[in-house]
């Protein structure tokens, strides 16, 4: 004997694919939104971990900023000549990072592993500037990753210091083929000191640094142990949230790869950083609108996919290629400055460095800040 069941008539509306409004990264049908709701991974959890404190790196703005959401394309073109004029007069009395290439002979087996070498080169260079910039040298360390993703670059970190270190990863997402496990199974394949993992699923704004801080001190001693952070590609507003935590703590080094620009916001700013802008002439929420959006300029104008199209003749601006790609660079500078400066004055000795060769990423800038 069979089952029937009522099979509802659903609409085209019904049916549409739209944005889940937790995580607008996956689409749900529209008929299924309060089933899915109650389900999706991404629905606000009650948080009791003793590092969360909700905002806590996030300094108040006024609620009209909240009125700047535009696109370059809509202002008018003599507004946007008007805003390249002030960036390009700031961006060009302010010093070029150095070029500083790498190498870290630990990534050799990893180098000979790797099909696609780019990640290779990027994180050769970058254990290379930590291994510079003291990052190694104490027999016991905290180590913070932020936007960990998969944990890779803290598995080489532990390989180059292979102590009883403490590694903290930290990053909003879930990520699948971690290698949280592989650092302590290769603690325990070559002998060495079994390190201390902890992974905290957190958003950085909500990131409470100094829980740890205040916990991580030596065996031996009880001295509290030398802390370090580091990042590989910390996407936009996640580097200023970033050092709004690290402010509050500070570590004895940073080293973060910077990237994605236009993923910057206003809200993820310091007073400190608000201020160094109006210094600037970059007054406000829209004028940093403005420059964050043309930072993308810098990036998706080089990608060969755009060579073809946008030239003076059809883009919006009625720059050419050319024209916009230097534009573009020169924003992402003064954003990157921004950020020095503000390492600068935290009591840091601050840097920026090309630490590889654009041909390896079009992202290669890094952000070194040390202990005086």
């Amino acid at each position: 004997m069979g089952f029937k069941t009522k099979q509802k008539d659903f609409t085209e509306e019904d049916l549409e694919q739209i944005p889940c409004p937790l995580d607008p990264k996956h689409t749900i049908a529209r008929h299924r939104m309060n089933y899915h709701l109650k389900r999706c991974n991404a629905r606000p959890i009650q948080r009791t971990d003793p590092y969360y404190c909700q905002d806590l790196n996030v300094e108040p703005v006024d609620d009209d900023s909240k009125q700047y959401q535009f696109e370059l394309s809509q202002l008018p073109k003599e507004e946007i000549h008007s805003w390249i004029e002030l960036f390009m007069r700031v961006g060009n009395v302010l010093p070029s990072p150095d070029t500083e290439v790498l190498f870290h002979p630990i990534m050799h087996t990893r180098w000979n592993e790797c099909g696609n070498k780019k990640h290779a080169v990027q994180q050769a260079s970058l254990l290379g500037h930590m291994e510079k910039s003291s990052f190694f040298e104490s027999p016991e360390s905290v180590y913070f990753e932020f936007g960990a993703g998969r944990g890779e670059l803290s598995r080489y970190v532990h390989h180059c210091r292979p102590n009883r270190n403490v590694y903290i990863l930290i990053d909003r997402d879930s990520n699948r083929l971690k290698h949280d496990s592989r650092i302590i199974k290769d603690s325990e394949t070559n002998g060495w000191s079994i390190p201390e993992v902890i992974r905290c699923k957190i958003d950085i704004k909500d990131f409470k640094i100094q829980y740890f801080v205040d916990q991580k001190v030596e065996s031996n001693t009880g001295i509290q142990k030398p802390q370090f952070v580091y990042s590989k590609h910390l996407c936009g507003a996640a580097t200023d949230l970033t050092l709004n935590c690290i402010r509050k703590a500070p570590p004895n080094a940073v080293l973060i790869a910077l990237c994605c620009h236009h993923h910057c916001r206003w809200e993820a700013l310091s007073s400190y950083s608000r201020n160094q802008l109006e210094k600037w002439g970059i007054h406000g929420v829209k004028a940093f609108q403005v420059l964050r959006q043309m930072t993308g300029w810098g990036i998706n104008s080089l990608r060969e996919r755009m060579h073809a199209s946008g030239g003076a003749d059809t883009h919006y601006s009625g720059l050419t290629h050319e024209e916009r790609v230097q534009i573009g660079l020169k924003c992402k500078h003064i954003i990157n400055t921004l950020r020095k400066i503000e390492c600068e004055q935290m009591g840091y000795n601050a840097r920026l460095v090309y630490y590889v060769n654009p041909d390896v990423t079009l992202e290669n800038v890094a952000l070194l800040a040390k202990n005086k």
